[in-house]
């Protein structure tokens, strides 16, 4: 039966309630541990003999299961009444906001959430046409803030219930784990539904004790290592630790292949053998370029799958949970052909990326400003043309992306940092549908270049700020012949030539930017962020120098077209 509004206010004031539980529940975790102790220490009691001794040894294994899975019954349900807490929290606050808006604005939400009109005939008989107006939308927004709410709490007791059941049917496993405290851990992370978006799964790590967070870093990384919502640091360490773990199987399964299949290449050996060999080997060059590339200072290993065809991977320079302006890099086609060799090349980019934003920063008088930059490999990209001209896998990676960019605003320390989201060649189809999957919510700007279009001609398309979606298309990148391809359905334009849209033109032409430094030009479809030489040193082209500027969030500086 679905909850009233009357239902969902009257569970916000039960709070309190839950937090004796929870408190109830900590307690019995504790007992449910001493108990256990106490069976071990039986068995190991001196004056067992013979036959008792190998009984005292077996006979309490049944009794010790048990008491593991009442652990992780106890921890699941411990562990989703925090969460209820923190969710009917901020039920509360919604509910507090939508009856000060009720009162500024003329009406009242009675206890079953009927919408009462407090204004009077007088009231609106000397109310201007304006008033009226406004005093009508309130009413709409009135009612959609009550049915937000309504829903909201009728999600929450799902939740809670999907647990609860789950205790009292036996359901709750321990995932192999006989230790009682190691087994409410599992419980725990049963809580967490699979499904569970960015602000959900960090008020489920907030709700852990900071021994349970370590324990699942140390001992089951995969809980934790590619959940969006859990802090950098910890994705970080639980992604180490799990790379070096995948390192070791593959390594291990290329050796026995190879014992069977010594010659992969030799003609009649198995071809079978030989393709899985090939892709070990592939895999395992990815996994020891993404570690060296993660072991660079001040860079963080935030996600990491080899589970699927090609590896997958995102890297960080600089903690996006901590810095004030942060952009994410969607790559494009044939980025997984040594997807290694892409991270590699990424972090090398995204460190010079990160060190020119921070000197415009420094230049523009806001040097306490920091910055983290991203490259965001989560997903299939397309080999190559035939693929590319397909937006199956634009399709399938938009919505994994605007889960991880929500995930940067929910795990910053300043709950807002500034976010640009940066797309290149195919990697900006994905990055527009992730706009409007909702990323447009968090996403403050967008750069894209060398695109074959986003399915917008203006930013009110993507949902986005007139003034803050930025387009570069170098004169000679062959992405511009795109409306002359008619031997490929499906590869001309998605929505138009984003270079003829109503968006900002920036240059990739060489020039001296407003810094006074002497910059390279982009040329043909790769060069955008990839530097030149000085000197033997590194310098971003202007189409670099550009991106830089609008990830500082100072625009201004951009050099237009």
């Amino acid at each position: 039966m679905a909850l009233t509004f009357e239902d969902v206010e009257d569970w916000t004031r039960k709070t309190g309630v839950l937090e004796s539980l929870q408190t109830e529940l900590s307690q019995r975790t504790t007992t449910l541990s001493g108990l256990q102790d106490q069976l071990h220490d039986i068995r190991r009691l001196d004056g067992w003999e013979g036959s008792a001794a190998h009984a005292a040894r077996q006979s309490f294994d049944p009794v010790d299961d048990d008491i593991a899975k009442a652990a992780a019954a106890v921890g699941a349900v411990r562990t989703q009444v925090g969460e209820t807490i923190a969710d009917l929290t901020e039920v509360r606050g919604k509910i507090n906001d939508a009856k000060q808006f009720a009162s500024a604005n003329g009406y009242t939400i009675q206890f079953n959430g009927t919408i009462v009109d407090l204004w009077d005939l007088d009231d609106k008989a000397n109310a201007s046409p304006e008033e009226l107006r406004r005093h009508e939308e309130a009413r709409g927004k009135l009612m959609e803030m009550v049915s937000e709410i309504v829903a909201r709490g009728n999600e929450i007791e799902s939740e809670a219930s999907r647990v609860l059941w789950a205790a009292n049917q036996g359901d709750i496993g321990t995932d192999g784990l006989k230790d009682a405290d190691q087994a409410a851990n599992a419980g725990a992370h049963f809580a967490l539904e699979p499904d569970a978006d960015p602000q959900e799964v960090e008020d489920w790590w907030n709700g852990l004790s900071p021994e349970q967070q370590q324990w699942m870093v140390t001992n089951r990384p995969d809980w934790v290592r590619n959940r969006d919502g859990i802090p950098t640091v910890a994705r970080d360490n639980a992604n180490m630790r799990w790379l070096d773990t995948e390192r070791t199987r593959l390594q291990a399964e290329l050796d026995r292949e190879l014992a069977a299949n010594p010659y992969p290449n030799a003609p009649g050996a198995d071809q079978s053998s030989s393709r899985r060999i090939q892709e070990l080997r592939s895999t395992i060059r990815d996994l020891d370029k993404i570690h060296e590339a993660a072991e660079n200072p001040n860079t963080y290993l935030i996600g990491l799958d080899t589970s699927g065809d090609s590896t997958k991977a995102i890297v960080s320079v600089g903690n996006p949970d901590e810095a004030d302006h942060v952009s994410v890099t969607i790559p494009g086609m044939g980025s997984q052909k040594d997807a290694g060799g892409t991270i590699e090349g990424m972090v090398r980019e995204g460190t010079l990326m990160r060190s020119e934003a921070m000197t415009q920063l420094e230049n523009a008088g806001r040097g306490n400003e920091t910055v983290a930059t991203v490259a965001w490999l989560g997903y299939d990209t397309p080999p190559g043309i035939a693929e590319a001209g397909a937006d199956a896998r634009a399709t399938g990676a938009a919505p994994v992306l605007s889960n991880y960019l929500e995930s940067v605003e929910v795990t910053s320390a300043s709950g807002d940092p500034h976010l640009t989201l940066v797309g290149h060649s195919y990697g900006s189809v994905v990055s527009g549908m992730a706009l409007n999957e909702g990323a447009n919510a968090v996403v403050d700007d967008y750069v894209a270049y060398g695109s074959p279009g986003f399915y917008a001609m203006d930013e009110a398309d993507l949902g986005m700020q007139q003034g803050h979606v930025f387009v570069m298309q170098a004169p000679d990148d062959p992405i511009q012949n795109l409306d002359k391809v008619d031997w490929l359905p499906g590869l001309g334009w998605r929505g138009g030539d984003p270079a003829d849209g109503s968006f900002v033109q920036l240059s990739t032409e060489a020039g001296t930017t407003p810094d006074g430094v002497y910059r390279a030009g982009a040329s043909g479809h790769s060069e955008y962020p990839r530097p030149f030489q000085v000197g033997g040193n590194d310098v971003l082209r202007t189409t670099g120098y550009n991106t830089a500027v609008v990830v500082a969030g100072l625009p201004e500086l951009a050099v237009r077209k």
